[in-house]
């Protein structure tokens, strides 16, 4: 594995929880000279300046008036797959809050992964 890696981390841009930690563990590992992606439908609130090292990535959230709630999760698999590619991320990193959220409180089968570990692109 490369020295310097570049992580995509998954937040919610909020003033607590999950989204805090999230962006102080970004910021950490960008000062330890990795290059870290926020990727979320905000920027994240204690995320007060971006670097060579710190890049926010939006999640556009078009309004559906045909659906109750918005389908931010296709939105989002969509950036995901974007920045994994067009990033060369090596890493990408779920908040298990993020499922807390959803109402589920954890993943399901249809997520396919466990967000308690981390996904290793293949080398390219």
């Amino acid at each position: 594995m490369q020295d310097n890696l570049r992580i995509g981390i998954v937040c919610y841009p909020t003033y607590g929880g999950s989204g805090v930690i999230a962006t102080e563990l970004g910021i950490a590992l960008a000062n330890l000279g990795h290059q870290v992606h926020f990727i979320s439908y905000d920027k994240p609130f204690r995320l007060d300046l971006l670097s060579a090292k710190i890049f926010y990535h939006e999640v556009t959230i078009p309004d559906y008036p045909l659906f109750e709630y918005t389908p931010y999760e296709l939105n989002l698999t969509s950036k995901l797959v974007d920045v994994a590619i067009n990033e060369k991320l090596d890493l990408l990193k779920y908040s298990k809050d993020y499922y807390r959220k959803r109402g589920t409180g954890r993943p399901t089968k249809k997520d396919r992964r466990d967000i308690d570990d981390y996904y290793e692109s293949p080398e390219q």
